[in-house]
């Protein structure tokens, strides 16, 4: 995995994370099929054990896993803000 990967484990933006996948993946000029082979392998704790369980087959490409990534998130751009995040209104999520 590039070094300039980080490991996503569910405590901050999942919108953050798929971001700086992309930029990297392009920077890289990964071909499609090679995006999902490493995606999985930024995944860390329950999101990786929500990977690990999906079935073989379910996912026909990165746009496909990015759906089921961000459906899967959705609750979790809802971060606590006592961490010192905003909240999705102050961002603009699901505007």
């Amino acid at each position: 995995m590039p070094a300039n990967l980080k490991i996503y484990d569910g405590s901050t933006n999942p919108d953050d994370h798929i971001t700086h996948f992309v930029g990297v993946a392009n920077q890289g000029e990964w071909e499609m099929p090679v995006w999902c082979r490493i995606f999985q392998q930024t995944l860390d704790g329950p999101l990786r054990g929500w990977f690990d369980r999906m079935p073989n087959g379910c996912i026909d490409g990165w746009a496909d896993l990015r759906e089921k990534f961000t459906e899967r998130n959705d609750g979790l751009r809802r971060w606590d803000t006592s961490r010192g995040a905003e909240s999705d209104a102050d961002i603009g999520f699901h505007e």
